[in-house]
C-alpha cells in the first residue's frame, strides 16, 4: 500500500516538481547515496543514451544498447557523484517557465553559484513511473550533444568496442577519484 502511494506520487510529479527534487537532492545530500537513488528515479540513461549515440543506437544489438545504458549510468553518477562531493552547495536556483508538449516538456531554470548566473534547462520525457530527465543543457551546452560529439569519435576512431573502453576506463577514473571525497565526506 505504501509503494503505490509513492509510485503514484511520483507519476503525478510535474516535470518542474521532478527537477525541484534533483536540484534540491543536490545541494542538500551530505553523502551521495541519496543523490544517487534521485538520480536513479528521475533521470532517464536509456534515452540519454540513445539520444547521444543517434543513428548509431539502431545499429546496435539489444545486448549491446544495454551494455551502453549501464555504462552511461555509471558514468553519469560517478561524474555526478564527484561533482557534488567537491562542488559548491551554495548555489540558488530560480525555477522559471515549464512547457509541455505531447509526451516531453522542458523546465527552465536559473542557476546562481557564487555571483554567476547559468541558465540550465531540463529536457524530460513522460515515462510510464512518470517523467524522467534526458537532457540537461547548461549555458547552450546540451549534454546529449556533448555526449554525441565525443562518441562520433570515438566510434571513428576504434568503433563499438574503442567506445566502450574509452566509457569504461573513464567510468572507473571517476570513481577512483570519488573514493577520497567519499571517504572524507563519511567522517564529517
Amino acid at each position: 500500500m505504501v509503494l503505490s502511494l509513492v509510485l503514484l506520487s511520483v507519476a503525478a510529479a510535474s516535470p518542474t516538481d521532478v527537477v525541484k527534487t534533483v536540484t534540491r537532492e543536490r545541494s542538500a545530500a551530505v553523502s551521495g547515496d541519496k543523490l544517487v537513488d534521485t538520480l536513479e528515479a528521475h533521470v532517464d540513461f536509456a534515452e540519454l543514451s540513445k539520444r547521444a549515440l543517434g543513428d548509431e543506437w539502431a545499429k546496435l544489438d539489444k545486448a549491446k544498447q544495454q551494455e551502453v545504458v549501464s555504462t552511461m549510468r555509471s558514468l553519469l553518477k560517478a561524474t555526478w557523484l564527484q561533482k557534488l562531493l567537491s562542488g559548491d552547495r551554495n548555489e540558488a536556483t530560480k525555477f522559471g517557465a515549464e512547457t509541455l508538449a505531447d509526451d516531453g516538456a522542458t523546465v527552465e531554470t536559473l542557476v546562481d553559484i557564487g555571483g554567476d548566473t547559468l541558465p540550465v534547462v531540463y529536457h524530460l520525457r513522460k515515462s510510464g513511473t512518470g517523467w524522467k530527465i534526458y537532457d540537461i543543457v547548461t549555458d547552450g551546452a546540451s549534454l546529449i550533444d556533448l555526449y554525441r560529439g565525443e562518441f562520433k569519435k570515438q566510434l571513428a576512431k576504434g568503433g563499438y568496442d574503442g567506445l566502450m573502453k574509452t566509457l569504461k576506463a573513464k567510468v572507473a577514473q571517476q570513481q577512483q577519484a570519488t573514493k577520497p571525497a567519499t571517504a572524507t565526506a563519511a567522517t564529517r
